[in-house]
């Protein structure tokens, strides 16, 4: 008989509550700072990505579909990659290429990628920020780039007209470290005043014309009024100026683990089931945009050697440095799943090669 290798997809364990009493919540829509930084070596001022609107697209009656909401994954407020990745984030929205891939920059200003960008791509590590050194969920850190990373947070931006006193974030999420919550972004969470225009909180007012004519300029690392523009970023009050447009270094959605043993209580919960975190945007109570992240799920591929004898099975995607288990039967009717060669387990991206000792088997990867 033919030997087939057969991949199911992936299983789950039982749930695990991700309860813990270290695990902090906090949400707050006050990262501001009158402090300018230059963006990391952006490129160019062209817009690359698709399916988003950079401020350039937010002309004179641009209907409110035309809003823009990005959902990303940051360093700390902590880290010493924040200043860098807060431009990087600014400038992105205005229209520069910026650094993206935090695997080699944890400034990048990297989005979380949505169901306009699959494959879905919630990481477990993605909200969780602590006291010490961390970076993508790994404690014990090799690479210079990460040794000062003190984990991530979610931040949320947005890209809107005027006036940011009419939108309202919703946050809502699987997730039981994440409650429910609704805020507007144009005040301080904690205060309850408005936030002054800064470097990361820019408006600009188009002028009698209407016409756009202001530029981001990447060798200063701000906004530069051009025509007869006026842009806001020093302290001025959205309230008592008018402005036509603004770009919005967002709100921060984060969970403080305190310890190494809090992280992996947390990452027990994408064990369980799939989860989630939904965005969403509204100007005067209406929806104007929505971002959907889900859990990333990884791929089990697999391939033969040339006499058969063993075969690799390699793990794709899904959740990084959390490791997954294999079972195996040899048929779907009678047998029962059971431990493939117990103990081991592969992590996303890694391989293992094993005997093919069966006529037939099947895989499942379960999460562990």
């Amino acid at each position: 008989m033919k030997k087939t290798l057969l991949i199911i997809p992936l299983a789950l364990l039982v749930s695990v509550s991700s309860a813990c009493a270290e695990l902090s919540f906090v949400i707050s829509n006050d990262d501001d700072t009158l402090v300018s930084s230059p963006a990391q070596s952006p490129t160019s001022s062209s817009f690359v990505k698709s399916g988003f609107r950079s401020l350039y697209s937010l002309q004179i009656a641009a209907p409110l579909g035309q809003d823009a909401l990005y959902v990303c994954s940051g360093p700390a407020s902590t880290s010493p990659s924040t200043a860098v990745y807060r431009a990087n984030s600014v400038a992105g929205m205005f229209g520069v290429t910026v650094p993206t891939d935090r695997n080699t920059d944890p400034a990048a200003w990297y989005w979380i990628p949505t169901l306009d960008m699959a494959p879905l791509g919630l990481q477990w590590f993605d909200p969780v920020t602590t006291p010490f050194h961390s970076f993508k969920g790994a404690t014990t850190l090799t690479n210079q780039l990460n040794w000062s990373e003190n984990g991530h947070r979610i931040v949320v931006n947005t890209v809107g007209t005027s006036p940011i006193s009419a939108y309202t974030l919703t946050v809502s999420s699987s997730l039981t470290n994440i409650p429910s919550v609704t805020f507007g972004i144009a005040t301080n969470t904690t205060t309850g005043g408005e936030i002054p225009f800064n470097p990361q909180f820019v408006g600009e007012y188009w002028g009698s014309d209407g016409i756009r004519q202001s530029q981001y300029s990447v060798p200063q690392g701000r906004d530069i009024a051009g025509g007869d523009d006026v842009v806001f970023d020093a302290g001025q009050l959205p309230s008592t100026n008018t402005y036509s447009a603004f770009v919005r270094f967002g709100a921060t959605i984060s969970i403080g683990a305190s310890t190494p043993a809090d992280m992996e209580a947390f990452r027990a919960s994408f064990n369980s089931g799939n989860q989630w975190i939904l965005i969403e945007l509204r100007k005067n109570g209406v929806l104007v945009a929505s971002k959907y992240v889900s859990s990333a799920t990884p791929k089990a591929l697999i391939s033969k050697s040339a006499d058969s004898s063993t075969f690799t099975l390699s793990v794709q995607g899904g959740q990084e440095n959390s490791p997954y288990s294999i079972e195996n039967r040899t048929n779907l009717v009678n047998d029962v799943w059971k431990p493939f060669m117990p103990g081991v387990t592969i992590n996303s991206g890694n391989a293992q090669t094993f005997p093919n000792t069966q006529e037939m088997e099947f895989f499942r990867l379960l999460a562990r």
